[in-house]
């Protein structure tokens, strides 16, 4: 695999940044870091933005990515981006390589209404009387 320098993905991500939307830059973003640190297509296919401000103090936009599969969140999979004045100042890897390799099993082991009584009893708390089920999830 030949590598590309660090420093043209940074002059390719500042030019996209200027050509894309508000929506659309993330996406560039994900991008550059996917090439940057070796993410699949499937490592970067389900993400949420969990946080995206700008500090009042330095100008700086912070930008925050949580990696999910197949709609849940891997815990500690967050990729972040820091950008100034359209350009990237810092970003953060975050995101696990491979994802779909990692995960052993989609199934769930156990019931919504076990998970609960399980939960319950871990607290020490009086087991719910009369579960029911409200829809899908």
């Amino acid at each position: 695999m030949k590598k590309t320098s660090p420093l043209l993905l940074l002059i390719l991500l500042n030019i996209c940044l200027n050509a894309q939307n508000k929506n659309g830059f993330k996406e560039v973003l994900l991008d550059s870091a996917a090439i940057r640190h070796g993410l699949t297509a499937s490592d970067i296919s389900d993400y949420m933005v969990s946080d995206d401000y700008i500090s009042i103090s330095t100008g700086v936009r912070h930008i925050y990515l949580q990696q999910r599969y197949q709609g849940i969140d891997i815990h500690n999979a967050i990729m972040s981006f820091h950008i100034l004045k359209d350009s990237l100042v810092h970003t953060t890897k975050g995101f696990i390589n491979n994802i779909s390799e990692k995960v052993q099993s989609s199934d769930t082991k156990i019931s919504p209404q076990a998970a609960l009584l399980s939960a319950s009893k871990h607290l020490n708390l009086k087991a719910p009387a009369q579960l029911k089920m409200m829809g899908d999830g």
